[in-house]
């Protein structure tokens, strides 16, 4: 119950403390051509940095045949700053469907029109850490081909706390390949850890042709 209770806090302070801006206005995306939208920015505590204060989502709708005609990318126009978002995804597929950009998630390059849902962008959000974030951020549409059209529907950006880190793999030695048959090195000269050179004129338990390089034995 502690735990639950906590989390519910957490979401609470989290949604307190994210501000969100929108741009609503369609903007027609034309063959071979670049299509842009501005959000203006104001409020948020600068600079942008982890863990209190960082942009963590760029959503957006996108009405498209074709999806892989479509690069976007982000522009902060302060500094120049640009990050790619989706570089030609999709196949032959069609639209963003109120698509997220986020920190943690599935690479948009794994997803499937119409990527409805969170997606890691082509390069970080966290590019933009160091930044002061008031002022004129800049969507960028490039359409690459001929033959198809359409337009974006909206577009967002949320500034707020930093999302945890997923939680890494548990490593251990369990299962591990024993080097050179259970030997153990100790002629380390500084007495820490246990290893061994191996080289030509001392090549240890490799055999004739085998890559050589250090090699390190850990006992229990």
């Amino acid at each position: 119950m502690k735990n639950l209770i906590a989390c519910f806090l957490l979401l609470i302070q989290t949604s307190l403390l994210a501000q969100t801006f929108t741009n609503n206005t369609n903007v027609s995306i034309f063959d071979v051509s670049i299509s842009t939208s501005n959000i203006v920015v104001s409020g948020v505590p600068s600079p942008l940095s982890c863990p209190d204060n960082s942009l963590i989502s760029v959503c957006l709708s996108i009405t498209h045949t074709w999806d892989s005609d479509l690069s976007i990318s982000l522009v902060h126009i302060a500094s120049a700053t640009t990050i790619d978002l989706s570089l030609n995804n999709g196949g032959s597929g069609d639209n963003y469907s109120i698509t997220c950009f986020v920190p943690n998630a599935t690479p948009i390059t794994a997803g499937i029109p119409p990527f409805n849902g969170n997606f890691l962008p082509e390069q970080p959000l966290n590019v933009f850490n160091g930044l002061n974030p008031n002022g004129t951020w800049q969507l960028v549409i490039t359409d690459g081909a001929f033959g198809d059209i359409g337009f974006l529907d909206f577009w967002s950006m949320t500034f707020g706390p930093c999302p945890p880190m997923p939680p890494g793999t548990a490593q251990d030695c369990s299962g591990a390949l024993q080097i050179c048959s259970d030997q153990s090195f100790s002629n380390n000269s500084n007495g820490t850890g246990n290893f061994i050179d191996l080289t030509l004129s001392n090549q240890g338990c490799l055999g004739l042709g085998e890559r050589q390089g250090t090699w390190y034995y850990f006992s229990p």
